[in-house]
């Protein structure tokens, strides 16, 4: 049955899936994958999200994945399984798979490119929550799926159905987020920005946690900015944002695929993109080695 979700929180990242040389998940650097960011102090994980190039990938994939990043985790963090899909079908089968998992919670992003209803919308979150047994923490990001909501309807037919517990937001109108919250019936409604470089102002409108792609290139940056933002020191917060959000600008001014292959420089390979953008050159290797010697000193300093 559905549990409440009072422990997922604070810094989580939204994991790359790693690939090998033959282009399939590569399952066995999850061990050392997982426990660099465990070691940096991170809160949970969110899997096979869009950073996680999920659309790419078959639902037996996916599946797959998520069940050995379970099994390594062992339940020392909680696991939010994305189960989103253009295919509802395939996310039902995934939604079975979390019950079977016993993951802490699921995530869909709104169903997309069939211009469905808000009906259809709240019936597709109703069935993979019934099938799944779990809490669902809907995933809001209307700048890449094209689907916006106003705030009546999404209140009235997502935001209080039976068993949405949660909403990751990748949006940055954050006045609209706090509505939500405050629109769930008993107040109950646990929150996520999804914006890395808007961290502290997601914490000051009251969100739970953060859920982001560039936790997972410098994780310390954040897990201290979170940590100083919750013991009250705002300044100290303020300084890893800044830290972050100047290393954020940097690597979003490189090709897409910088981002694995910046974790790369940080001894984790998790391969190349499947999704068709350029690749890294040694050039652009050299730039991000740059960019790394500078944002580790930076975080040093800062200490």
């Amino acid at each position: 049955m559905n549990k409440p979700i009072e422990h997922i929180k604070g810094i989580i990242p939204a994991i790359f899936t790693p690939f090998s040389e033959n282009g399939k998940p590569n399952l066995k650097i999850l061990h050392k994958y997982l426990g660099y960011l465990i070691d940096a102090g991170c809160d949970g994980f969110f899997v096979s999200g869009a950073n996680g190039e999920c659309f790419l990938q078959s639902k037996e994939e996916r599946s797959l994945f998520t069940e050995t990043v379970v099994e390594e985790l062992g339940g020392a963090k909680p696991v939010i399984f994305h189960i989103g899909t253009i295919n509802p079908q395939d996310a039902y089968f995934l939604a079975v798979k979390a019950k079977k998992l016993k993951v802490d919670a699921i995530s869909s992003v709104l169903p997309f490119y069939y211009d469905y209803s808000i009906r259809e919308m709240a019936e597709y979150y109703k069935k993979l929550i019934q099938l799944s047994e779990r809490p669902m923490i809907v995933y809001y990001v209307p700048e890449n799926n094209g689907v916006k909501i106003g705030n009546n309807e999404f209140i009235d037919n997502i935001v209080n159905l039976p068993g949405v517990e949660g909403i990751k937001y990748t949006y940055s109108d954050i006045y609209q987020l706090q509505i939500l919250a405050n629109g769930k019936k008993g107040g109950a409604l646990k929150t996520y920005g999804g914006f890395d470089q808007m961290g502290i102002s997601f914490l000051s409108m009251g969100t739970d946690g953060l859920i982001g792609a560039t936790f997972n290139l410098i994780p310390e940056a954040y897990v201290k900015m979170y940590r100083y933002f919750r013991s009250g020191n705002m300044d100290k917060a303020m300084q890893y944002q800044q830290i972050a959000n100047r290393f954020s600008f940097q690597i979003k001014q490189c090709t897409k695929s910088s981002y694995k292959a910046f974790i790369a420089l940080r001894g984790i390979n998790v391969g190349k993109p499947r999704a068709c953008w350029t690749d890294v050159s040694a050039k652009d290797i050299a730039g991000l080695e740059k960019i790394l010697e500078n944002v580790l000193r930076e975080i040093k300093s800062a200490e």
